[in-house]
């Protein structure tokens, strides 16, 4: 499958490349605590008292409104906390100017440590497992290189999830989960990013550096 290059960010600074969840303890900043290009990350935390909420952020490209077939590569970092995780969110239905996952219409892939990863599909915030990429789990408080493809066929959705291997320098299959009702492939809005869980106990730190959308 061929894609084309829509954007890239390493968060060096806070644009107008992005839509960020309204959600009211939901936090987001550039930060030098972790990343993978210097001298920042996105870092995304929980500020006050909240069970887990996932927050999305979604780009404004206008290029990135309708990516029905698409891939994302990005660098994730997960802290201790299983509560508080990494989030990718791809077909999500929340308008320009807005960006939501608990709430919303959308699949997304959570990165929980200590349990598989997994892909889940979301219809007026109620969520279905659609099932895990295989049998990988995310590590804690390291960096690691994600990509995510997702396209339709005769099976329905499919998305793929891979990670970076730097000692082999390729790219390792995780995995692909499907979905026979391939919701939203008609849609005229298909929004995609990165996202994270939040919850307020413990290290709820996640960081998202290096996305390049195609």
């Amino acid at each position: 499958m061929a894609f084309t290059l829509i954007l890239t960010d390493d968060f060096t600074a806070l644009d107008t490349k992005w839509d960020f969840d309204a959600y009211a303890n939901f936090a987001y900043e550039l930060s030098g605590e972790q990343y993978v290009s210097s001298p920042t990350s996105l870092k995304l935390y929980a500020t006050g008292s909240t069970g887990t909420y996932e927050c999305g952020v979604l780009s404004r490209d206008g290029s990135a409104q309708n990516v029905v077939e698409g891939r994302i590569v990005v660098s994730l970092w997960e802290g201790v906390y299983v509560g508080s995780r990494p989030l990718i969110t791809f077909r999500n239905q929340a308008p320009l100017g807005t960006a939501t996952i608990e709430y919303g219409d959308c699949y997304f892939i959570d990165f929980t440590s200590g349990a598989y990863v997994s892909l889940y599909r979301k219809i007026a915030g109620v969520e279905v497992d659609l099932g895990a990429f295989g049998t990988y789990q995310m590590p804690t408080e390291t960096w690691v290189k994600f990509r995510v493809t997702w396209w339709s066929d005769a099976n329905g959705l499919n998305a793929k999830l891979e990670s970076w291997n730097a000692l082999t320098g390729v790219w390792d299959n995780l995995g692909t989960v499907q979905d026979i009702d391939d919701q939203w492939n008609a849609s005229s809005i298909n929004r995609c990013g990165p996202g994270a869980a939040i919850h307020w106990l413990g290290d709820n730190k996640n960081y998202v550096d290096d996305i390049a959308i195609y």
